[in-house]
């Protein structure tokens, strides 16, 4: 009797250490646990986190620029430093703005790789073209020194804007001292007024960039001088001869109450303003 009650009880006590056979449990995951049948993490997209990358945020006029659909990309050169902005890879995330050419002054903003010395790889974010504000500007008549004045137009005004001095005057018009009657933008609309005076009256000689006042003309005909086309106009009141033409997408002009002021000497007066403009076809 003994002996089968020692055996019933060694039963049960081998019964209790088997393990379940009901179905398996999921372990309950650890903070640390590596869960195997969970899909891999998605890849984060911005491409700040690519290995090496850099905050790009770099300004100035573009040297050079080559943009192109193919495989093989596209650049742009800011100030001497080279962006890689167009490929193949579908991570790049790089928004390019129109009107992007050498001598347009731009932006780029974003992250890059710099894969050479000079040269960054951008990743993300975008090249624009952009206006810096001017440094200074000009709202009552200042006289100044030719090459102060000119200066001081230059720093009222957007870099991405041309400014056109003049190389030649006719001897009549005195260059020791000029006056900025103004350099300052009203509203989006970019200005300046250059004066130089005849020695022997006074009478002035206007460069202004924007819109100018004027008579109607009683004389115009357009001419080709260097790359531009030039329309010069006479009045029977202000001004007596002028020229106006377009560069970059600005209205530029030179007038004068002088009568004594020739078509030929203002053609080459307008010559003389017209450096950064490329030779025609």
């Amino acid at each position: 009797m003994a002996t089968r009650m020692t055996l019933a009880l060694l039963a049960l006590l081998i019964a209790s250490c088997a393990p379940s056979v009901s179905s398996p449990r999921s372990p309950v995951p650890t903070p640390n646990a590596t869960r195997t049948a969970s899909p891999a993490p998605t890849a984060i997209s911005s491409a700040s986190s690519a290995v090496g990358a850099v905050p790009i945020d770099r300004c100035g006029l573009i040297d050079d620029a080559f943009l192109t659909d193919a495989p093989s990309g596209g650049f742009v050169t800011i100030s001497g430093v080279k962006f890689l902005v167009q490929g193949a890879d579908p991570n790049r995330n790089v928004t390019l703005s129109a009107g992007l050419a050498p001598g347009v002054f731009a932006c780029a903003r974003g992250f890059g790789i710099e894969i050479a010395s000079g040269v960054f790889d951008l990743r993300s974010g975008s090249v624009a073209t952009a206006i810096v504000p001017p440094s200074s500007h000009v709202d009552v008549p200042t006289t100044l020194a030719e090459a102060d004045a000119w200066k001081l137009v230059r720093s009222s005004v957007p870099a991405s804007i041309s400014v056109l001095k003049p190389g030649w005057l006719p001897q009549r018009y005195a260059r020791s001292s000029v006056v900025v009657e103004y350099a300052h933008s009203v509203g989006s609309d970019w200005g300046y007024r250059v004066g130089y005076s005849s020695r022997s009256d006074g009478r002035p000689l206007l460069m202004a960039l924007g819109s100018v006042n004027a008579a109607a003309p009683t004389t115009s005909r357009v001419k080709r001088i260097g790359a531009a086309e030039v329309t010069v106009a006479t009045t029977a009141s202000w001004p007596a001869i002028a020229a106006y033409w377009n560069f970059g997408g600005m209205a530029y002009s030179v007038q004068t109450a002088d009568p004594t002021l020739t078509e030929e000497e203002l053609g080459q007066v307008v010559e003389g303003m017209l450096p950064t403009i490329p030779p025609g076809p």
